[in-house]
């Protein structure tokens, strides 16, 4: 679902995966943006991603593009760097984690393919 920020506060999909709609645009260059909950049906696995894995995302038009993790990590829930646009085309998963949630698991992978 499409996701934004209204008066400081995310809305965020109680069901499945939120997609920051001021972030890139698939297939473009820039950065998009995706999170949702830490829960067993949303991203709760997240954590299983290694550096290498390739990630797969299918637009609503129903084009699929490839990922590859190159980076994860944990960040201060307040970290808005890994929001940033970018000069390549890459995709950024989030969750949130650690200590009644003061953190965020990210994944940051690069486009390998275009289907």
């Amino acid at each position: 679902s499409d996701g934004f920020i209204k008066d400081n506060r995310w809305t965020i999909s109680q069901t499945g995966v939120s997609y920051l709609t001021t972030s890139g645009k698939l297939g473009r260059k820039g950065n998009v943006v995706l999170y949702g909950h830490n829960t067993k049906d949303v991203l709760g696995r997240l954590w299983m991603v290694q550096v290498g894995d390739i990630v797969e995302v299918t637009d609503s038009e129903g084009n699929t593009y490839k990922f590859e993790i190159f980076e994860r990590k944990e960040v201060k829930s307040n970290t808005v760097e890994i929001l940033e646009s970018t000069e390549d085309s890459r995709l950024t998963i989030y969750t949130c984690s650690g200590f009644l949630d003061t953190a965020r698991f990210v994944v940051v992978g690069k486009l390998v393919e275009s289907i």
